[in-house]
């Protein structure tokens, strides 16, 4: 991660890769776990607002948001649930600077809590998304093959990462 001037943290592009590792095929909630906790609060903070970005720009709807909160095993009316979707509006909005204001001022449980519900909705959301990917028609970097260490590498080495996708896939493997 990387630490602005005013102290505010940022995922790097490897750490944008892992989350997406992380909820490929199944959601490795354990490995998320593991990381979350070797991150300071500012990093967790980015981390989870991270996750609610990604999950938004997925298009999170209603049905995947109950799917999340039943596989994150928590409940719709839960406090901490309910004021994290306040800084949500479906197709429209997502306020993300008090998303993070508000997340600064929860103590270590439950900001847990709301990082466990933003893992299972991005988890949800991205994998709405990559199912109906094809090659023909991502144009999504992360959608590419990233359990594969050539593709992965090829990424990490190129300034123009955002610029490929699953089409470019073939040609690393096989090269």
């Amino acid at each position: 991660m990387l630490e602005n001037n005013e102290g505010l943290f940022f995922l790097e592009l490897y750490d944008k890769i892992k989350i997406n590792q992380l909820v490929r095929g199944t959601i490795d909630f354990k490995a998320f776990v593991s990381w979350y906790k070797s991150l300071c609060t500012g990093e967790q903070i980015a981390l989870i607002v991270t996750l609610y970005e990604c999950a938004h720009q997925a298009g999170f709807n209603e049905q995947i948001y109950k799917e999340a909160l039943t596989e994150a095993a928590l409940k719709k009316d839960d406090v901490l649930v309910c004021k994290s979707l306040s800084f949500h509006e479906p197709d429209k909005y997502l306020d993300l600077v008090g998303f993070e204001e508000w997340l600064t001022q929860l103590n270590n449980t439950s900001r847990f809590t709301v990082f466990k519900m933003c893992v299972y909705l991005f988890a949800k959301a991205e994998s709405n998304v990559y199912k109906n990917e094809t090659k023909e028609s991502c144009n999504h970097w992360w959608h590419r093959d990233l359990l594969d260490e050539k593709v992965l590498q090829s990424i990490l080495k190129n300034p123009r990462y955002y610029m490929t996708a699953m089409r470019d896939d073939d040609a690393i493997k096989q090269a």
